[in-house]
């Protein structure tokens, strides 16, 4: 009867492990894609910044060129 119960406790603790590694296993793959999301989004404000850098020295310049003309 105690080996029983034995048996069965060690069956639901090795099913709550098994569970318990998938739930590791998936929190990895988000925690990895969300590195990747932050990657990329990183990239994309780093991109963004340049564009708005080089929209500035554009406007800037049409301003100089305008001053020359004017």
């Amino acid at each position: 009867m105690v080996n029983d119960v034995w048996g069965m406790v060690n069956d639901v603790w090795g099913m709550v492990n098994d569970v318990w590694s998938m739930v590791n296993d998936v929190w990895g793959m988000v925690n990895d894609v969300w590195g990747m999301v932050n990657d990329v989004w990183g990239m994309v404000n780093d991109v963004w910044g340049m564009v708005n850098d080089i929209w500035s020295m554009v406007n800037d310049a049409k301003k100089v060129i305008i001053q020359l003309f004017v």
